[in-house]
């Protein structure tokens, strides 16, 4: 893999734009697309670090045009930013068992008593409600005589 064709396009021309004639002298009777292929292939290896290309040319050298060489060199003299990270969470397993404890309390809470369902689906019952097959099921399940 190398540097995308119009990535090298734009080094060049932000190279001619600086150096102008001096540039243009460097590579005299060099085939441009040879030129070109080579540098991409040098620089391939900054294809997912375009910060890193963009900070060599912003720190060209002042008396003549780099060759690939050593704009790579430019490039590895970027700074690197390491990513922070978030701090490892401080654990409390006393805290923790406490949480979890809490959660399965409320889930328990959540959901009615089976007495109430089966009290629920059999006064349905009376009132003449036809049952969903769930709720038949629901209560055969439920009832303790079955």
């Amino acid at each position: 893999m190398s540097l995308p064709e119009r990535w090298i396009e734009r080094i060049f021309a932000r190279l001619l734009v600086r150096y102008g004639a001096a540039w243009l002298r460097m590579w005299e009777g060099v085939d441009v697309d040879a030129l070109k292929a080579d540098w991409a292939t040098h620089l391939a290896g900054y294809a997912d670090k375009p910060s890193v290309l963009t900070h060599a040319l912003e720190n060209l050298p002042a008396d003549k045009p780099p060759t690939v060489a050593q704009f790579a060199l430019l490039c590895r003299s970027a700074p690197q930013y390491a990513i922070k990270r978030l701090p490892a969470p401080l654990g409390d397993k006393e805290l923790g068992r406490q949480i979890a404890a809490g959660l399965a309390h409320s889930r328990r809470l959540a959901q009615p008593p089976r007495d109430a369902t089966v009290e629920r689906l059999r006064a349905l019952l009376d009132q003449g409600v036809q049952l969903t097959q769930y709720q038949r099921d629901a209560l055969r399940e439920l009832s303790p005589s079955g």
